[in-house]
């Protein structure tokens, strides 16, 4: 995992199936940013958050299931949602839970269309995400369909430094 230090950071986490986090420095988020994939075992989670227990100011946790995901899918979303929460709680994080339409809506790009039906919107969203995270972090190297999770944990940070310095008056 790439280090990154800041005296205030803000956290996205894409809790599904591949997971994904995001820190972003407030000062200079475009620039001073470290995207990975959820770590796959608690020690490493808890690690994380040890490390930069100190440094995180908020974190945003997305909390979405698409229609038509299966029973597997949704327990999986939900064990990792529960790890992510705990370990905030207990690393005394602040932090809040926001819906996918609720970040796409402030960080896509105005010209985004659903493309197709209801089951060509998901890839559309997806294919969006890395496009508008590598327009906006050109150092992120998004390149991989996989990397949507990714993309997504990004754009959530954005969405935590916008809602706890609102909340904090800075």
């Amino acid at each position: 995992m790439t280090d990154i230090e800041s005296k205030g950071l803000y956290m996205g986490i894409d809790p599904g199936k591949s997971g994904a986090f995001a820190l972003i420095d407030a000062l200079d988020p475009y620039k001073n940013f470290v995207s990975d994939y959820f770590p796959k075992d608690e020690t490493s989670l808890c690690q994380l958050f040890l490390h930069y227990q100190d440094q995180i100011k908020g974190a945003v946790v997305e909390t979405f299931v698409p229609f038509g995901v299966s029973k597997t899918s949704m327990c999986v979303l939900a064990r990792n949602v529960g790890l992510w929460e705990m370990c905030l709680m207990m690393c005394n994080i602040p932090y809040t839970f926001i819906t996918a339409a609720t970040w796409q809506k402030a960080y896509f790009y105005k010209g985004f269309i659903y493309k197709g039906n209801k089951k060509g919107r998901r890839p559309a969203l997806k294919e969006h995400s890395l496009k508008s995270a590598n327009a906006l972090f050109t150092n992120a190297e998004l390149n991989k369909k996989k990397d949507d999770g990714r993309a997504d944990a990004l754009h959530m940070a954005l969405a935590a430094r916008d809602y706890f310095m609102d909340d904090d008056g800075e």
